[in-house]
């Protein structure tokens, strides 16, 4: 196969890797869409569980069962924040330790004791950083990076009571309005509900500069929401473990639809190319040298179970429908010949039968005839007579047989001889025509018919006798030099009717005058338009060469019908007669 041939061939197999590869691109991606999504979907879902156990042990831890001692903390801590990261004194050691063996409890001893309460609040905020960080603490062995708790009073919204951050080398426990309750609308909302359910919230630069996922936990005392505990754990890290998982999967993503497109490009080439490419080759050879066998045995190679395999078996049942046809059509060829061969055979048989020799009767000077006939097809139905019954009277005949093509021609034949065998004993052209149509009429199972002009014109006196059977209207030159129609008797068609009667006329043709006998090939002939020469323009014709010897008066008149019908093709025979008397 030429280069450019194999370049072409290779196409196909191009247009699908480029439609492949942009729909591989679009599944890769959706696919690492979905992945993303259903990762974080489903880490998220595990984490809260976690999140929400270790929110609620830390929150056990805290000992928040005493409401009482607890709002005594929290209350101190909103009002001295400053002085409750200072270290324990000695003085507020020793208050401490005596409050713990006094017979009264410590609430009642705070209420008494400013110095008791400042110690027994640093005490509580130390205890809830130890539970935070201690080394046995759940939050400390988890994998959450921060821990606080804010106050949730009308107050003091917003206050970290403390906070605490598993990265940093030193405890944060407290700042003023870090939180900000208008960029938190859900923990506002649980704030203000009272309830004591797990909320989860994705946030930004809270509760410090990053992104965090927190687990909130409301501490209620007396069914009002005191402050609110949360876990935190860093979202950027949650991020970039599923990136990590996420180029995972997208390498073997990659990995697998790489192969999954060499695989489907390998079974199309073994499935559709190389079937397409044996038989474009196949076609090709087929075109240059009609070897239908070769056809056969390259299509039935093709063993693929799919609509190539149909494509090669209809191939290969078109290439015996080649052969058939063409075998047909030389048949056929070598058939047309023939038959053409006979027609032109038949075509100069009957040519043959019409008078063709001009001057027909050269060592005659008392008169001047000439005829012509143009078949539409090979072989027409008009034909045209003259001859000499003796030294003084010449018959003339013109007629047009019913259809076209050799059955017309054999029906002309038939009624041509019968008409100048008739017109040779010497009858009238009442009688022949009397005779010629009651023999037509037997055995014409065909129902073909004859229209007929016969005459016979006495050379001496000019008289002419004649029977028109359904012709066209003879012209006639006349002594004022013009051409007009002699509207005649019609009689019925030869061959039509085996009863018709025929009836006879006469009328003189003077000396120097002529006589233009036609069929209706000249009458009818039509052009572009779909207009008919017409009677009138044939006397408008005659008119234009009144002296003009028969020859010359035909020829013109041919030629004013050609240059009118123009391109249009010849539906009919187109047959003329003159003579001219001298």
């Amino acid at each position: 196969m030429p280069k450019n041939d194999i370049q072409k061939s290779r196409k196909l197999f191009l247009q699908i890797s480029l439609t492949l590869l942009p729909i591989f691109a679009l599944i890769t991606a959706a696919v690492l869409l979905v992945v993303y999504f259903s990762s974080v979907n489903s880490f998220l879902e595990a984490q809260n569980e976690y999140m929400r156990n270790v929110t609620d042990t830390t929150y056990r831890n805290l000992d928040t069962d005493d409401p009482e001692q607890y709002v005594l903390f929290q209350s101190y801590f909103e009002q001295h924040p400053s002085e409750i990261e200072a270290d324990l004194t000695e003085e507020e050691v020793n208050a401490y330790n005596d409050a713990v063996d006094s017979e009264y409890s410590i609430e009642e001893q705070m209420q008494s004791s400013e110095i008791l309460l400042r110690a027994w609040a640093k005490m509580y905020l130390r205890y809830i950083i130890s539970n935070f960080k201690g080394e046995y603490s759940v939050l400390s062995m988890s994998n959450y990076s921060k821990a606080f708790i804010i106050d949730a009073t009308d107050e003091h919204m917003g206050l970290f009571i403390c906070k605490y951050n598993k990265d940093s080398d030193g405890d944060e426990k407290y700042s003023f309005n870090e939180f900000d309750p208008s960029a938190h609308p859900e923990v506002t909302e649980l704030i203000e509900s009272g309830s004591d359910k797990f909320l989860f919230e994705k946030t930004n630069d809270f509760p410090d500069d990053g992104n965090y996922y927190i687990c909130y936990k409301p501490i209620i005392v007396n069914g009002k929401t005191q402050a609110l505990l949360g876990v935190a754990f860093n979202w950027d890290d949650l991020h970039n473990k599923i990136l990590g998982d996420l180029t995972r999967v997208f390498l073997m993503i990659i990995c697998g639809l790489l192969f999954a497109l060499i695989l489907l490009q390998f079974i199309l080439y073994r499935k559709a190319i190389l079937p397409v490419r044996k038989i474009q080759e196949t076609i090709r050879e087929y075109k240059d040298n009609k070897d239908s066998s070769k056809v056969y045995s390259e299509m039935s190679e093709i063993k693929v179970k799919n609509e190539f395999s149909l494509l090669s078996q209809d191939i290969s049942d078109l290439a015996k429908e080649i052969d058939f046809y063409t075998e047909e059509n030389v048949r056929l060829a070598a058939e047309r010949e023939r038959v053409t061969a006979e027609l032109d055979l038949a075509t100069k048989i009957q040519a043959d039968q019409l008078p063709s020799r001009f001057p027909a009767f050269p060592d005659r000077k008392d008169f001047d005839i000439y005829a012509s006939m143009t078949p539409a097809k090979e072989v027409g139905g008009d034909f045209y007579d003259f001859f000499l019954i003796d030294d003084d009277r010449l018959a003339l005949v013109i007629a047009d047989v019913s259809g076209k093509g050799i059955p017309a021609a054999l029906f002309m034949m038939m009624s041509k001889n019968l008409i100048k065998d008739h017109a040779m004993m010497k009858l009238s052209p009442k009688e022949i025509a009397d005779n010629v149509n009651r023999m037509l009429c037997e055995n014409n199972k065909q129902d073909m018919f004859v229209t007929a002009w016969i005459g016979i014109l006495e050379l001496s006196t000019g008289k002419i006798s004649a029977v028109n059977a359904g012709h066209e209207f003879p012209a006639i030159l006349r002594t004022d030099g013009k051409f007009r129609l002699f509207e005649d008797h019609h009689c019925f068609v030869l061959g039509g009717m085996k009863r018709a009667v025929y009836s006879q006329y006469e009328f003189t043709l003077p000396k120097g005058g002529t006589l233009f006998l036609y069929t209706d090939g000249v009458t009818e002939a039509t052009n572009a338009e779909d207009v008919m020469f017409g009677e009138d323009r044939v006397v408008e014709a005659l008119n234009k060469y009144p002296d003009a010897p028969p020859k010359e008066l035909l020829e013109g008149i041919r030629t004013e019908l050609d240059s009118f019908v123009g391109t249009a093709p010849q539906y009919d025979d187109i047959t003329m007669l003159g003579i001219k008397l001298n």
